[in-house]
């Protein structure tokens, strides 16, 4: 496959232009929002390259726009640049289609009135877009007087001069070509090495003395804690501050046709956010991976109704958001049973609900998968991109593998979002002719049975209350499977996955052996800030490290961007000892509870909340354990942490094991015995 890239860029004018900064924006999503969008489908159907993205990169003095090109032959670069060029002239010449226009200006329009949280913080932020540069503060922060101002540009040929500016006009156009190389890293590492050599042998014996002395100096200071003076300088919150009673989503449930509706109540701004779940639990493990790949297919092929264009018109200009995936939630007190779900997330302005039911109902019932080469186009971009996903966050795919042994949720969130998903692409990719009529004939076959009444589960966040009936009268009654099913993974309980990168990730798996209660999170908050902190990131180099448990008992550690695998694993073996040292010295555990009842309450937009509380529903989560896991947390003392020992001690002989790396650092793990896969 060609790796080489080809990047175009061009710096936009300054900061202060606010609505010419916007404007260029909904361009690029017009231009290469999508796989159909203009730019983006005259490079496609060339054949010379793979995807396309478009941007601004803003929040600095001198704004710029860069279009890449992925995976490319270098060769081919001219070619491309002139299909840019040719498209671009275009574009300006004949006009850019107003419906286009239009959608994008609704959902860009729609995400600024939509801001995620932490608001506070991205408000802030929004601030020093122009604070820095002795603009105005709040030129970022309102944004009401560019809605209209972007109307009249699509009306009146507002938007060409900009694409004539941004990629006809050669003026101040830079280009970077990227080239792959099999041996780049290898060849920085064996530099490196020779340039310390060299430094070293350069030293005399008294300047290599005082450096050992510096070190020694350095891992000391590292070992000592901090004295109580010291840490009485730092704020904090007295424990009598926390309320005994969490904040929570609360869920209010009903039955409507036989299809439970979750609602919950949320200040969202005149805006409603639906949920869809269709249980899955009649698929193998297998086919969760295949099914996975819905995510990037659904509401981006062509329905019956609709082409793909018209199709995304007609999400922009009428949702704001929309996504599809498959999730998999786990069942309280029962590790081997999970519910893997077929997932449809909209927030919609609630004057246009029942276009949204409309859109949703119509691609979940009628997507065209006829159309083989918009198919493969999609699975070799999601191939590159969660190529690239597991080498930038290698931390996820290692823990997914390493937790994929303990439980059937596991299992299938390795299958479907971890290295399981991945073999299933690179399957696909491959041989393509061959698997996709198996593929098709899966997810027609499973739409048609999992998209009815009987397996589906609808919930709503808003300030209102929004009326079910009209949507659910467009489904069948459909087959009724179970609550949950069991999945076991085929994954090495040691593996090793081998990625072109100068990084490593490390984890170790295992399973509670008592059942799970409030002490048992407040002991990853005080191993992930006390010990992993120190040990991994501190003095082992890694860039963080951490541990987690969940509700249903699974325990996970995680080193991310680590110099040094195999030593982050031998930390990781060694916490029960930290934690018994804890118990018996007394420490003062108050400001690891006060964080850890921080991180049960993070700060979510209504969208996020409503999924959250749909997720505790479908676990079993319910307000009293809520209540009862504060109340754990409150009362817990070093003593109490103590009990999790037994857990921690498991990871030295049953754990799943996963190292996410280079070859070097693969090889620097060869005590764990590692089966070694490629990326």
């Amino acid at each position: 496959t060609p790796k080489a890239q080809l990047l175009l860029g061009k710096i936009l004018g300054t900061f202060d232009d606010k609505l010419g900064l916007l404007a260029r924006q909904v361009l690029c999503d017009v231009l290469a929002g999508s796989n159909d969008a203009p730019l983006k489908r005259a490079l496609l159907e060339t054949g010379l390259c793979q995807d396309v993205t478009l941007a601004v990169e803003d929040g600095m003095i001198q704004p710029f726009m860069m279009l890449r090109l992925h995976n490319i032959e270098d060769e081919n670069a001219a070619k491309l640049e002139q299909v840019v060029r040719t498209c671009a002239e275009k574009l300006v010449a004949e006009g850019i289609e107003k419906d286009r226009l239009v959608a994008s200006i609704n959902r860009f329009i729609f995400n600024l009135q939509q801001m995620k949280e932490p608001q506070g913080l991205i408000r802030g932020l929004n601030c020093m877009n122009s604070w820095l540069y002795d603009g105005d503060p709040m030129q970022y922060l309102h944004f009401e007087d560019c809605s209209a101002g972007l109307r009249a540009m699509a009306e009146n040929g507002g938007f060409e001069p900009l694409l004539k500016e941004m990629l006809v006009e050669e003026a101040g156009l830079c280009k970077l070509h990227v080239l792959p190389s099999e041996t780049y890293g290898a060849d920085l590492r064996e530099a490196e090495n020779a340039r310390l050599a060299k430094e070293k042998q350069a030293m005399h014996d008294k300047k290599l003395a005082e450096i050992a002395e510096e070190f020694a100096a350095l891992s000391q200071w590292q070992q000592t804690p901090d004295s109580a003076e010291q840490l009485a300088t730092l704020p904090k919150l007295d424990i009598s501050e926390i309320s005994p009673d969490p904040v929570l989503c609360e869920t209010f449930e009903e039955i409507f046709d036989g299809v439970t509706i979750l609602r919950h109540k949320a200040a969202s701004n005149g805006i409603v956010h639906l949920s869809a779940y269709f249980r899955l639990t009649d698929c193998a493990l297998e086919d969760l991976s295949k099914l996975a790949t819905l995510s990037q297919l659904l509401g981006v092929l062509p329905t019956k109704a609709k082409d793909a264009t018209a199709l995304q018109n007609a999400i922009k200009t009428w949702l704001g958001e929309l996504k599809f995936a498959v999730e998999v939630n786990p069942k309280l007190g029962e590790k081997a049973q999970c519910t893997p779900l077929l997932a449809v997330h909209c927030s919609v302005l609630k004057e246009n609900i029942s276009k949204a039911e409309e859109l949703i109902f119509e691609i979940l019932t009628s997507t065209d998968f006829s159309q083989s080469d918009r198919i493969l186009e999609i699975v070799k971009q999601q191939e590159t991109e969660q190529q690239q996903i597991g080498m930038m966050n290698g931390h996820l795919l290692a823990f997914l593998s390493a937790q994929s042994h303990f439980s059937a949720a596991g299992a299938a969130q390795a299958a479907t979002r971890g290295i399981g998903y991945i073999q299933w692409l690179h399957t696909l990719s491959k041989n393509f002719e061959a698997e996709l009529p198996g593929f098709v004939t899966l997810v027609e076959n499973t739409l048609k049975n999992a998209v009815c009444k009987n397996r589906m589960v609808l919930s709503y966040t808003e300030d209102g209350h929004s009326d079910a009936s009209a949507f659910l009268a467009r489904f069948a009654q459909g087959t009724k499977v179970a609550d949950t099913c069991s999945y076991t993974t085929s994954l090495p309980q040691k593996l090793g996955i081998r990625i072109p990168a100068q990084v490593s990730y490390a984890s170790l798996a295992t399973s509670l052996d008592i059942p799970y209660e409030g002490t048992a999170r407040l002991l990853s908050n005080v191993l992930s800030l006390a010990y992993l902190w120190n040990e991994v990131r501190v003095k082992g180099g890694a860039y963080g490290a951490g541990m987690r448990i969940s509700r249903n008992g699974g325990l996970f550690t995680y080193s991310y961007r680590d110099p040094s695998p195999a030593n982050s694993l031998n930390v990781y073996r060694s916490m029960a000892d930290c934690v018994r040292s804890m118990a018996e010295a007394g420490q003062d555990i108050t400001g690891f509870i006060i964080s850890t009842i921080a991180e049960t309450e993070p700060l979510e937009d209504a969208a996020r909340m409503g999924q959250t509380a749909d997720a505790d529903w479908f676990f079993g989560w319910s307000k009293e354990q809520a209540v009862a896991e504060r109340q754990q947390l409150l009362n817990a003392t070093p003593e109490d942490l103590a009990k999790w020992c037994a857990s921690l001690e498991s990871l030295k002989a049953d754990a799943g094991l996963c190292v996410v790396g280079y070859a070097d650092a693969l090889a620097a793990c060869e005590a764990e015995d590692l089966t070694i896969w490629d990326i």
